[in-house]
């Protein structure tokens, strides 16, 4: 029977209103999988989902506080049911906090190196960018 792929991300960060792609990765032998969604330990046909192989992916869109909570796949193949279901946690996204601890190195005329760290991401993913001038 399928067994949940282990180092999957487990907790997202969606908006309300915005759309989020979650990923269910399962191992098994054969790897003809039939995957099922449910929210909150509730099936819900409404979900929609792609499933290909060993992976299901559910489009998932918060559009009230009430849609945060937990969604979870379960697999099944013509030797059973997965027992235990991979859960994803589905929080609301925050604001991300700045970067901090930012140092400059290897200072010449033409580049140098810039190193920060970075704050809560807000459950979101993150791009940083740089914008420097010359001051005269």
């Amino acid at each position: 029977a399928p067994v949940c792929k282990s180092g999957q991300k487990i907790v997202y960060g969606i908006g309300l209103g915005e759309t989020a792609k979650i990923l269910c990765d399962v191992d098994a032998r054969p790897q003809q999988i039939f995957f099922q969604w449910s929210f909150n330990d509730t099936v819900n046909p409404d979900l929609k989902y792609l499933s290909e192989g060993l992976r299901s992916s559910l489009s998932y869109t918060p559009k009230t506080r009430d849609d945060f909570g937990f969604v979870s796949c379960r697999g099944r193949n013509v030797v059973g049911t997965q027992q235990t279901p991979c859960v994803y946690t589905i929080i609301p996204a925050g604001k991300p906090e700045t970067v901090v601890k930012c140092d400059s190195s290897n200072i010449g005329f033409t580049s140098f190196t810039v190193n920060c760290l970075p704050g809560y991401d807000g459950g979101l993913r993150q791009t940083f960018g740089l914008e420097f001038g010359l001051i005269f």
